[in-house]
């Protein structure tokens, strides 16, 4: 009797090695149906470019093509932008009382999209601060390698045109903070702005043109409290106190964000002339021949210069 119990239980224990031992093969063939599957959801869940631009939809062509779908926007952007050297302007539309005028420049920055890997479309904000002008040059290498500039936004590619553009969604780009965009961090600690109030936030408009783009965006902040003392000197130094945060707590503007195409060959830099009112940036120039770096302060007008005339001419020609 013990015999026959232990062939039945050494049965029981070996029928699980054998099952288990037939699993590997079977779950190869289960993976793979599971990935083609996966794969099947995957292409479903693509979205095609119909599924966003449809009859309803307000399209706008231009540098960007924009499409707007009731609440959304969609930025169209061709691969002959992508790598291309564009001026963001960020003014003040509106100023709340005390936190400047109307048009004054808030922010200024050089971007650039590009594609990235896992279907992304960055932004990335280039600083020229040093610069190495001639590429034939081994310094200039060590230039680019020590100034990365930074990614300052990513989206999702919803829509792939072959050869053509890529369609991303940037509704939360603009509705929410973003530094390359938007006031300055030095600006924020001035007026004492705190935490941006999503729900009153909002995306004004967007225009497009042939070589620029227009944003115009409405942001509310909430500041910190006044100091409930009497004394001057009690109160956080090198801070202002606008009537707008006092009275309400929170603090609108309304900014607006041009997007100016530079050209492809930027003209030759011309040295800054502090009597003619226009963009100057400085720069520190690297040259092997020099063996020594050179700071200079260049007027911006240049990259723009050949691209007014045309517009003049054209203008021109079509009175």
């Amino acid at each position: 009797m013990k015999v026959v119990n232990f062939i039945i239980l050494v049965m029981a224990l070996s029928c699980p090695l054998a099952t288990f031992a037939q699993n590997p093969d079977k779950t190869k063939a289960e993976i793979q149906e599971d990935t083609s599957k996966q794969q099947d959801k995957e292409k479903k869940k693509e979205k095609k470019y119909s599924d966003l631009v449809t009859d309803s939809t307000k399209t706008m062509v231009g540098m960007i093509t924009v499409h707007q779908t009731t609440d959304k926007y969609y930025f169209e952007i061709p691969d002959s932008l992508l790598g291309r050297d564009i001026m963001a302007i960020t003014r003040m539309a509106k100023a709340p009382t005390g936190a400047g005028y109307g048009g004054e420049q808030a922010n200024r920055q050089v971007i650039r999209f590009e594609k990235g890997p896992k279907k992304k479309i960055f932004i990335r904000v280039v600083n020229y601060i040093n610069v190495s002008t001639d590429t034939t040059q081994p310094i200039h290498t060590a230039v680019v390698n020590s100034n990365e500039h930074p990614i300052a936004a990513a989206f999702d590619i919803l829509v792939t045109r072959p050869d053509t553009s890529v369609l991303v969604d940037v509704t939360s780009f603009f509705e929410e903070t973003n530094q390359a965009f938007s006031i300055t961090p030095s600006f924020k600690q001035l007026y004492k702005l705190q935490k941006l109030e999503k729900d009153r936030t909002y995306i004004e408009s967007i225009h497009t043109y042939p070589i620029n783009v227009e944003i115009r965006t409405v942001q509310t902040y909430s500041v910190t409290p006044p100091s409930n003392s009497p004394t001057e000197s009690a109160r956080t130094p090198g801070t202002v106190d606008l009537v707008a945060g006092v009275s309400a707590g929170v603090i609108t503007f309304e900014l607006n964000t041009s997007l100016i195409l530079l050209p492809k060959t930027p003209a030759r830099p011309r040295l800054f002339d502090q009597r003619v009112g226009i963009f100057a940036n400085g720069y520190t120039i690297y040259d092997d021949n020099q063996q020594r770096s050179e700071e200079q302060v260049l007027r911006c007008d240049g990259a723009w210069k050949p691209r007014m005339k045309q517009m003049l001419r054209d203008k021109g020609k079509a009175n």
